[in-house]
């Protein structure tokens, strides 16, 4: 999933994203068919009517880091962007607040546990930590970067994990926040991907659970 970048003050840069892990390379069983697993992920994708107040946007790609916990990330981007799948951003006019969302439907729901499964890993929180870490820090400098992830209980579809993120930045003595929300869903063979990023403070877990459902429900019915 791409990267977001988002000004919160001048010359202060904060990256907010989701990173979905996956192993090895995607096959396509016998009797799939892809144009019916892009339609299911074109209707179970977040839309503006989901979140009211929010405009569509898009950000171009950012490079991971080139760190030992995050080489098997690129590989996961890449198996789950051959799936296919639909990403969408959508952002308000102050530009506070963020949400992101990918579905992805695999070929198979072994490679989709996979991707679940990778997440929970050490590792993969390792990696949250130097991507938004890296990804601030290469802005600007003179700044410092603390990033803090906490597990997020949270239970939806199949399977879930997700974290929560508490990103300062400090320049000049200047303290900044951004909070976000990160949330991997498994529904069957497919995986749902989010990022929920507010500068205000911690994303309300009423809302973030709200929009992750939906999509789970959409999945749910069409798988």
């Amino acid at each position: 999933m791409r990267r977001l970048t988002r000004v919160l003050a001048p010359g202060v840069i904060l990256a907010a994203g989701v990173i979905v892990l996956g192993v090895g390379a995607a096959t396509t069983p016998a009797g799939a068919d892809r144009a019916n697993d892009q339609q299911i992920a074109d209707n179970a994708v977040l839309t503006s009517d989901d979140v009211p107040g929010f405009e569509p946007h898009t950000s171009g790609d950012a490079p991971l880091p080139n760190a030992l916990e995050c080489r098997g990330l690129e590989r996961a981007r890449k198996q789950l962007d051959a799936a296919p799948n639909k990403e969408v951003e959508f952002r308000p006019p102050s530009e506070q607040q963020v949400v992101e969302n990918q579905v992805s439907v695999l070929s198979s729901t072994k490679r989709a546990k996979q991707i679940v499964r990778a997440y929970r890993s050490p590792t993969a929180r390792d990696c949250l930590v130097t991507t938004f870490t890296d990804g601030i820090a290469s802005q600007k400098a003179g700044i410092d970067v603390k990033v803090d992830v906490t597990p997020n209980a949270l239970e939806s579809g199949s399977d879930a994990v997700a974290y929560d993120l508490n990103v300062t930045v400090t320049e000049g003595g200047n303290a900044q926040q951004l909070f976000t929300t990160v949330a991997v869903v498994r529904v069957g063979r497919a995986v749902a991907a989010f990022g929920l990023g507010d500068e205000s403070g911690t994303v309300p877990a009423d809302v973030a659970t709200g929009l992750i459902e939906l999509v789970t429900q959409r999945l749910q019915e069409a798988l």
